[in-house]
């Protein structure tokens, strides 16, 4: 989901590691 690759890419290590 394009929204919370934005807010994730800006902070939170956990959610940007599931995320990508």
């Amino acid at each position: 989901t394009t929204g919370q690759e934005t807010s994730l890419a800006q902070g939170t290590t956990d959610q940007e590691t599931s995320i990508a």
